[in-house]
């Protein structure tokens, strides 16, 4: 019946794109033999050019892992929220669907892929899907899919993996395009492979990947060329990083011993103090500084740091996020020459890049943008300097920001507490000195944090006598634009102390997450400089845990039951370091402290502990907390969240 067609062999494609049958003589005769020879540039074609499936049977035997990526981003928020409710779809749960699917794909794939070898014996699938929030080009959030599939076989498994992240990503849009059909599946790509003759290659590494380009959102702007020096992990640059050298003296940090002066570091984010920010700004002040930071994740605390050199100085470097996929693989070029500028971060050289420094020293005042940002005739009016040019400058820098925290409104605060009142440097007291000096006065009830002296045994205690009078000159900036001179850490301590569900505005790391996870007050952890904005103006972005989503856990931290005997003054500094540190930026949820029955001396020394290694603004421990009087109660409904149990 089908006789009139021609055979496969029959079938040649012309140039032409058309086929025409061939006549007896010219009809190739099969080899003897299968091809065991492929072209050197094109194993799946022979050096002929005619296609035909890799011989393997010459490789070696071996253990190989291969991993993939790839992003869904939402086109509108309604996925997003959905997801983020912990609801399922009327097809079922969209994680577990997509893993499922996942792993379906990697085994199906020389069903997909036809030159892929079948039967090669799959040890593993392993599929992650990840929900990201809205962000740097994500407007509405994502969804991330990872892929890792290992064999132990003569040929490699990167088909397999790349497979299985669509395989995943495409259940994804099936399972959400009731509510949008505009989602975009993108950045496919391997990341790592692992085995076979090149043992192991990565994004970035070898000649798998020598140029490559990354496009982020500039949070600041500007150029700057210089060594990459990377980290997986967050770094607190108060404590972390000399502000008059630019040296890592965090011990326990990765970077510890390098100087981060005319490098590029990209690093997921800050973390620990509040501080972070005014050494930033000592370092960009004295020349020390990094040449741009990379982060990613939306960073506050250092970001804030460059944005106050930039509006008050006039001197700025490039601060760009990175989507989370290009983070990961920009971190593998450690040790290369980079180049950023704006938002672009490059191996390629910039033509127009030729400062080391890259500093925008006397620049015109940089433009800000409220677009997306809901002004009350209130900030406008403080931004047309209708109450002096103070606050004015203030409220520019809250609204950057804003922008930076992708918040769409201000708020108003009841009190706020002054961090920056500690001297760092010369450059603390600048920034004071000159807010004072344009007639800043606070417009809501404001504390102060000790300072960096005890003004009555400074013989005693051996200060010197110019490290003394520029922090008492730091002190005064702050009372005399009408901050009270309470010189504590422990704000939560004071008759003034904010009650549950007050909208406040803290910084002083130990202070702010109290404030959230005892009192039940609503604050950020708020940089150094940004709390004497907000009090200028009484006006705080409305984002972080100041809404109630944004105060529920995604990770769950068990601990073990421990002998009353065996709990003494110690133990929980020690509990809340480990669980800051099983949680380094996001809001952990505690269970089995509850029999403990801690005191709030005991939660004091938890948070405190917590807060030098977590960028989180808050804990919750079940049965102790005030929003946590379940687990349930502590989580997105239906969410999965992380657990991870201390041993």
């Amino acid at each position: 019946m089908l006789s009139h067609l021609p055979t496969a062999s029959q079938s040649r494609l012309y140039h032409s794109g058309r086929s025409k049958p061939e006549t007896k003589d010219s009809i190739p005769r099969p080899s003897p033999s299968l091809p065991t020879t492929s072209d050197a540039d094109l194993p799946h074609l022979t050096p002929s050019k005619t296609v035909h499936m890799t011989q393997i049977t010459e490789k070696p035997e071996t253990k190989r892992v291969a991993t993939a990526a790839c992003t869904v981003s939402f086109s509108n928020s309604r996925p997003w929220e959905i997801l983020r409710e912990g609801q399922t779809t009327h097809k079922g749960d969209v994680f577990s669907v997509a893993r499922i699917a996942g792993i379906m794909a990697a085994k199906r794939t020389p069903d997909i892929v036809p030159l892929c070898h079948p039967g090669i014996g799959i040890t593993g699938v392993e599929v992650s899907v990840e929900l990201v929030e809205p962000g740097p080009n994500r407007d509405h959030g994502a969804m991330h899919v990872v892929a890792s599939v290992s064999c132990f076989g003569r040929t490699g498994v990167e088909m397999e993996a790349m497979t299985a992240t669509m395989g995943a990503a495409l259940t994804v849009y099936d399972m959400l395009k009731a509510v949008d059909k505009g989602m975009v599946i993108d950045s496919v790509r391997l990341l790592e492979k692992q085995g076979g003759k090149m043992e192991a290659i990565s994004m970035g590494t070898g000649d798998f990947d020598t140029t490559r380009v990354f496009q982020g959102t500039p949070y600041v702007n500007g150029e700057a060329s210089g060594k990459l020096i990377t980290s997986e992990l967050e770094l607190s640059f108060w404590g972390g990083v000399n502000p008059r050298t630019s040296e890592v003296i965090d011990q326990h940090h990765p970077l510890s011993g390098q100087h981060l002066q005319e490098a590029i570091l990209a690093i997921p984010g800050g973390r620990g103090s509040c501080t972070g920010s005014t050494v930033i700004l000592e370092l960009l002040l004295n020349g020390r500084a990094p040449v741009a930071l990379i982060f990613e994740r939306r960073e506050d605390i250092l970001t804030l740091g460059v944005i106050v050199a930039e509006e008050i100085f006039g001197k700025a470097i490039p601060v760009v996020t990175l989507d989370p996929i290009d983070f990961r693989d920009l971190i593998k070029f450690n040790g290369r020459d980079f180049h950023v500028i704006n938002g672009q971060v490059s191996t390629n050289k910039l033509q127009d890049t030729t400062a080391k420094v890259p500093l925008v020293v006397g620049a015109t005042e940089p433009r800000i943008s409220t677009k997306g940002i809901k002004l009350t005739d209130l900030d406008t009016a403080f931004l047309n300097n209708l109450y002096g040019d103070a606050a004015r400058a203030a409220m520019r820098i809250t609204l950057r920001l804003a922008e930076v925290l992708g918040v769409t409104e201000l708020m108003d605060v009841t009190q706020v507490h002054i961090d920056g009142c500690g001297y760092t440097g010369p450059g603390s007291l600048a920034f004071a000195e000159n807010l004072r000096d344009r007639g800043g006065k606070v417009r809501v009830p404001t504390s102060m944090n000790s300072i960096s002296v005890d003004k009555n045994l400074r013989r005693v205690q051996g200060i010197s006598e110019d490290f003394n009078n520029a922090a008492v000159r730091l002190a005064d900036a702050y009372t005399d634009m009408g901050a009270k001179p309470t010189f504590t850490c422990a704000p939560y301590q004071l008759d003034s102390a904010p009650k549950y569900g007050d909208q406040i505005a803290w910084a002083e790391s130990n202070a702010v997450v109290y404030a959230n996870s005892v009192l039940g007050a609503r604050t950020m952890k708020y940089p150094d400089f940004l709390d004497i904005a907000i009090a200028l103006t009484g006006r705080a972005p409305k984002g972080g845990p100041h809404v109630q989503i944004n105060r529920l856990a995604s990770v769950i931290v068990e601990i073990p039951k421990f002998p009353p005997g065996e709990i003494d003054d110690s133990f929980y500094p020690l509990l809340g370091y480990q669980v800051g540190t099983l949680s380094t930026s996001e809001i952990p949820v505690v269970i089995g402290a509850e029999s403990f029955s801690p005191t709030q001396d005991d939660l004091k020394a938890f948070g405190a502990a917590f807060a030098t290694v977590s960028s989180a603004p808050m804990f919750h421990i079940v049965g102790v907390t005030p929003e946590a009087p379940s687990l349930e109660a502590a989580i997105v409904k239906g969410s999965a969240c992380a657990k991870r149990p201390i041993s």
